[in-house]
């Protein structure tokens, strides 16, 4: 015999034994009590083994699904497969338990879930802005339909570095279309940061589908910078106006800010943009009446 059947062979004992083993695994936890199975997933969760303990949690709803171990079950499952960072796995056992037990005390656990296994991976590369979409949607939820919860009292910043991501995808919208001189698009990216209209943009649904206001009134930390390129856009265009309602915004909220000095140093400079002459007038006696408290 080959050395490659030789392998081959082996391939397929190995695949038959791990195939046996897990039938009589199934078969050992069919012939327990849910609460046996229970235990010995919970066990396992306490151990740190979380995919384990996942799978075995599952199990009880898969053989008892109408005891009330299988609620149980359901819940810790979904919280297992979120610690051993099986996401979309966590979200289908949280959502599962939604369908099954919507007024059950866990409720608000299960979509705290859902919009963990979004937010989570927000720092994920590669995760485009559909996954901080989700996640914005899914925390607008938690405090809507579960305002008295322990996840609705503490999920502000969880709420804040989420719109924060979706900023920062409107702002490099932004900048790319001001770098190839498309004022009129860059302007309406860098509006919607500085008043929030992103977010707007973004429908959310309760669980009886009716679409629910966000709950958001806050600058990201990307608004100074948005102010500061709309002064560049709408110099730019010669709308001296609009920069100067944009610079008033900047040196009034955020004068603290670099965005505020990198605007107060280009508005400086008479011949870096069109009436910038005006505008760092404008700034400076802004900066005298309301900063420094001189009132000429």
């Amino acid at each position: 015999m080959t050395l490659r059947y030789q392998a081959a062979g082996l391939v397929l004992i190995l695949t038959l034994a791990l195939s046996g083993c897990a039938d009589r695994k199934e078969l050992a936890l069919e012939s327990q009590k849910p609460g046996q199975i229970y235990v010995r997933a919970q066990q396992d969760f306490d151990r740190g083994r979380f995919r384990d303990a996942a799978e075995t949690f599952a199990e009880i709803e898969r053989i008892y699904p109408y005891s009330e171990w299988a609620r149980a079950g359901t819940i810790m499952s979904s919280r297992s497969y979120h610690l051993a960072r099986e996401y979309e796995l966590s979200r289908g056992a949280a959502e599962r338990f939604l369908l099954s037990y919507p007024g059950d005390e866990d409720a608000a656990l299960a979509q705290h879930l859902i919009a963990l296994s979004y937010y989570d991976q927000l720092d994920q590369k590669g995760r485009d802005r559909s996954n901080a979409v989700q996640a914005w949607r899914s925390l607008q939820v938690v405090k809507s339909e579960y305002p008295d919860s322990e996840f609705a009292k503490t999920i502000d910043l969880k709420i804040d570095l989420t719109a924060d991501r979706l900023a920062a995808k409107e702002m490099e919208v932004g900048r790319f279309y001001l770098k190839q001189k498309k004022y009129g698009p860059a302007i309406r990216r860098f509006q919607s940061v500085v008043t929030n209209g992103f977010l707007d943009a973004v429908e959310i649904e309760n669980s009886e589908g009716e679409i629910i206001e966000p709950d958001y009134d806050r600058s990201t930390s990307h608004t100074p910078e948005a102010l500061y390129r709309l002064i560049e856009a709408y110099t730019a265009l010669g709308l001296t106006e609009q920069a100067r309602e944009s610079a008033e915004i900047l040196a009034y909220n955020f004068n603290d800010t670099q965005w505020y000095r990198y605007g107060y140093d280009m508005l400086q400079n008479p011949d870096a943009k069109p009436d910038s002459g005006g505008l760092r007038r404008f700034l400076e006696k802004f900066q005298r009446q309301t900063i420094r408290g001189k009132w000429l």
